[in-house]
């Protein structure tokens, strides 16, 4: 009885951990979670800021470009709505922009309790994340 008990919970488990962890980064399922990240003006390129919430977890914000410093107001907005890296390239991709009007912002929000310095090597470590973008 007990074998039968372990079996159905590993069962269970695997069962679980099917339904929770492959959903798929499509632009479909990226569009439904972040429709305010779509069909962006990009007269100016766009601005894509991201920041860390742990050790190797980043997420990220796309504002039109501006050609101005952000205020942290608007930093602030973003955080509630981050995106993965993987998910940002998806969005991304969807505006066939090149590489040059795409501007990579490391930046660090104003409530994060996470805490690291935006120096040169986090600047590149930042980029690296974006480097395969087309």
């Amino acid at each position: 009885m007990k074998r039968y008990s372990a079996l159905l919970c590993i069962l269970a488990l695997i069962i679980a951990l099917a339904a929770c962890g492959g959903e798929s980064v499509t632009q479909e399922t990226v569009r439904q979670k972040f429709p305010e990240y779509y069909d962006l003006n990009t007269a100016k390129g766009l601005e894509v800021y991201v920041w860390q919430t742990a050790e190797n977890t980043y997420y990220c914000g796309i504002l039109p470009g501006t050609n101005r410093t952000k205020m942290h107001e608007e930093l602030g907005v973003l955080a509630d709505h981050g995106a993965t890296v993987e998910e940002m390239k998806v969005i991304l991709s969807s505006y066939h922009l090149s590489k040059e009007s795409i501007f990579i912002t490391p930046c660090i929000l104003p409530n994060s309790d996470f805490e690291y310095q935006i120096d040169d090597a986090y600047i590149q470590k930042v980029n690296a994340l974006f480097a395969d973008l087309e």
